[in-house]
């Protein structure tokens, strides 16, 4: 913004004079800046227009993003719940492999034990 367009040196007893003689030019200046003040006006509004709309659609793709975050949240949940079960499932199935093995083992050691005992018995009674 530039100062008023008025450059005369004034004495103190010719002010009265002069504003008097200047009313219309003082006038002009005045509301030449009126004009650019009320512009500078329009472009501040335009401009927190602009702002309100970006604001608006930042807001909308936080929410859209919020809820892209959750559902993805879900579905990592989901698929660690399914994992888990999974691995709790091959845990129990190799539990079940491992009693049934150990079952085995348990009775042909028994069968060897029980062998080696009879076969020391025929020992001793030669």
């Amino acid at each position: 913004m530039t100062p008023f367009a008025i450059h005369v040196e004034l004495v103190f007893r010719a002010v009265p004079e002069h504003v008097e003689k200047c009313t219309q030019s003082h006038l002009l200046l005045i509301l030449k800046r009126l004009q650019e003040q009320q512009g500078v006006i329009v472009n501040l509004h335009e401009k927190v227009g602009n702002l309100e709309q970006t604001t608006a659609l930042l807001t909308t793709n936080l929410a859209v993003l919020d809820a892209a975050v959750a559902a993805q949240a879900t579905m990592i949940q989901n698929a660690d719940k399914r994992i888990m079960k999974n691995i709790q499932d091959e845990v129990h199935a190799l539990d079940k492999k491992t009693s049934k093995s150990s079952a085995a083992l348990q009775t042909e050691l028994n069968t060897v034990k029980s062998n080696l005992q009879q076969l020391l018995q025929a020992q001793n009674k030669k």
